[in-house]
């Protein structure tokens, strides 16, 4: 017997409500579940199961055991209200990329009655196939875990807890980049559009993923191809041809198109004390993906255009005096926005070099 993956130890049930849980069962004809005295029964069909709990009141610390040709027994189980969670990467963005601004509040922070259900992505473009509920553990709002949830999910939970003191479940379903249309029944979006073209080369089972792995190829191929025996040297210091830019800015080619290929953006710092053992860099957003250096050590890399650079490091690689900032920019054809970089309590601008 197997229940669904989002039906373990931990979770979250919606109070006051019927609640459902499913399962498989390969050889008893039926499965009970008792809650609180209270026995459900469901019967088994085509080695499938759906039990139905009578409506629960707001609580924690609840057991419930769910019989078959086994027994599983489901214990620190919630009635409180449950959220799902959906959108692109501003939502799945997690509680430890917003510490540089919310450190306090987020050490400060003990709600074990707050909890994260995260569905992982699974590529099925036909709406008949079945999609399964991945076997993940219900996560609380303490410690490391807390860290690893939404940040819109968990401050917005916590702020609804603090009033109401009834557990609260968050099913964290966002897909960072995905558009309206994917969230939407494809018998209506011919109601806005042709999308035909778009969705149909991806229906053969397969399809995606072929895709996805050809375009992870071809982008690995693109990066071999833009490395260079120069860039050893930029990282360590900067060359003499360096050209002046302004931040924020964006960088064009001949007739307004965007630049393609690597640049290289230097700035040099000077500290007028010793540093302190934890530092932290600050680069805005860059298009598309970078590299950054401190003194020639990497302290930071980020593969896609959309977070805000935010890297924090050992500060033992600072001293005393100058000290070099180098970024290796890989841009696509876009325009390069470059914002103010900083490090605690000194604002500085940066200058650029193209590499190549």
């Amino acid at each position: 017997m197997r229940l669904s993956g989002i039906f373990s130890n931990g979770m979250v049930l919606q109070r006051d409500v019927p609640c459902t849980i499913w399962g498989w069962e390969g050889s008893a004809e039926k499965v009970t579940a008792v809650l609180e005295g209270t026995t459900v029964e469901a019967r088994v069909e085509d080695g499938t199961f759906r039990l139905v709990l009578p409506p629960h009141e707001a609580a924690t610390e609840v057991t419930i055991e769910i019989c078959g040709s086994e027994k599983i027994v489901l214990s620190d189980v919630c009635f409180g209200d449950v959220f799902y969670l959906s959108g692109q990467s501003n939502m799945e963005l997690p509680v430890y990329r917003t510490r540089d601004v919310s450190a306090e509040e987020i050490d400060a922070s003990f709600y074990p009655y707050i909890r994260q259900y995260r569905v992982t992505p699974q590529w099925h473009m036909d709406e008949e196939e079945v999609a399964f509920l991945p076997e993940l553990p219900w996560t609380k709002g303490e410690g490391s875990e807390l860290e690893q949830m939404s940040a819109a999910g968990f401050f917005c939970a916590k702020r609804i807890y603090d009033r109401t003191q009834i557990p609260i479940g968050l099913v964290l379903g966002a897909q960072g980049g995905s558009t309206i249309e994917a969230w939407m029944p494809s018998k209506l979006l011919p109601e806005f559009g042709d999308y035909s073209s778009q969705i149909d080369p991806f229906m053969k089972e397969g399809a995606l993923t072929e895709y996805l792995a050809e375009q992870e190829q071809k982008n690995a191929e693109w990066r071999d191809h833009l490395r260079s025996e120069d860039d050893q040297k930029y990282i360590q210091e900067i060359p003499e041809n360096a050209s002046d830019f302004s931040v924020p800015g964006m960088l064009l080619q001949k007739e307004g198109k965007g630049y393609c290929g690597i640049v290289w953006f230097f700035r040099e710092v000077e500290l007028l004390e010793e540093p302190e053992e934890n530092a932290f860099l600050y680069l805005g957003n860059l298009i598309d993906a970078d590299q950054t250096f401190v003194n020639g050590t990497l302290v930071g890399r980020t593969e896609y255009r959309y977070p805000p650079r935010k890297y924090p490091f050992d500060g033992k690689i600072l001293h005393k005096g100058i000290n070099t900032i180098t970024v290796r920019l890989t841009t696509a054809d876009l325009l390069v926005r470059i914002r103010t970089i900083w490090i605690p309590e000194k604002s500085i601008s940066c200058s650029a070099a193209p590499g190549r």
